[in-house]
């Protein structure tokens, strides 16, 4: 018996359809698979070499990523920037200039904001924090503190980005 036209067509879009969901269950299973992924190695450190995670900047002269080190010396991890720059942060705290430092070029020997990951940015930026800065960071709550990058002679705001990894000391 041969199938007509419309037994078919109607098995066609059924076998379609059948394809469709399981190519949309296997993203969902995915994406939930990176996520748990993430989460778990960001923890407490170490990141897993060659990992994605926390790697969505857009290159810009004020975009970084950022990560605090709880350990007994709590820092301020930045990495981001382009090759133009900036040279120069600065964190404001009360309206005053609490540190300005100058920025470094990031290399394939140096370390990236989450440890044992490549670095994938071009600059590099870190400073002592106390935990009320720390807090506000983390909350992004820029009424206590400013970080600022000086780009052609002046101070912008940095816009930043929770890289999501954890250190633990061992900075």
């Amino acid at each position: 018996m041969v199938a007509t036209r419309p037994t078919w067509l109607r098995t066609s879009l059924v076998a379609a359809a059948a394809i469709a969901m399981v190519v949309l269950a296997a993203r969902i299973a995915w994406r939930q698979f990176e996520r748990i992924s993430c989460e778990s190695q960001m923890t407490d450190g170490p990141n897993r070499p060659g990992s994605n995670c926390g790697y969505q900047l857009n290159p810009s002269i004020t975009e970084f990523r950022y990560a605090i080190d709880d350990g007994s010396q709590r820092l301020l991890y930045l990495s981001g920037g382009t090759s133009a720059g900036p040279d120069v942060i600065r964190l404001t705290t009360g309206g005053t200039v609490a540190i300005e430092r100058r920025t470094s070029a990031l290399t394939k020997d140096t370390v990236d904001v989450c440890r044992n990951q490549p670095p994938r940015d071009a600059r590099w930026w870190s400073v002592p924090i106390d935990d009320m800065i720390a807090t506000a960071i983390r909350r992004g709550d820029t009424s206590v503190y400013l970080l600022e990058a000086q780009v052609d002679g002046e101070w912008r705001p940095l816009q930043l980005h929770d890289s999501g990894c954890k250190w633990k000391g061992m900075a």
